[in-house]
């Protein structure tokens, strides 16, 4: 019985047009200069979280708004917040770009101080 209601339903059949030889032919990239010191962008991504809010991820981000503004680094990094870093158990986390690295439990004005420098002095390889 059941073999029977199959066979009078049309099977649907789904057919891919076909691509011309130009849309596969792969195109070469343009090649992206070397980066400077000067030319990377630099910022520090501040979580904000539940967890590191709690923690007091706020006054960081106004720590270190605020000192990237009065200290004389050489050159600009922004400050954003972030979603979770997934480290919130240490927080409040910093995470400096272009490095990766992620700090944890940036507190203090001092330890705001040092963050923003080591982001400003990082140098790519």
């Amino acid at each position: 019985m059941r073999g029977a209601s199959l066979a009078r339903r049309p099977l649907a059949r789904v057919v891919a047009a076909p691509r011309s030889s130009a849309s596969r032919a792969r195109r070469p990239r343009p090649r992206a200069a070397t980066a400077t010191a000067d030319d990377v962008d630099r910022c520090a991504l501040v979580c904000a979280s539940k967890e590191c809010k709690r923690k007091g991820a706020l006054r960081t981000l106004e720590t270190l708004t605020r000192r990237a503004s009065e200290l004389e680094l050489g050159v600009a990094v922004r400050v954003q917040t972030t979603r979770c870093q997934s480290e919130c158990a240490d927080g409040p986390n910093v995470k400096l770009l272009p490095e990766g690295r992620v700090l944890n439990g940036v507190r203090t004005t001092a330890e705001a101080d040092e963050a923003l420098e080591r982001c400003a002095t990082y140098a790519p390889e």
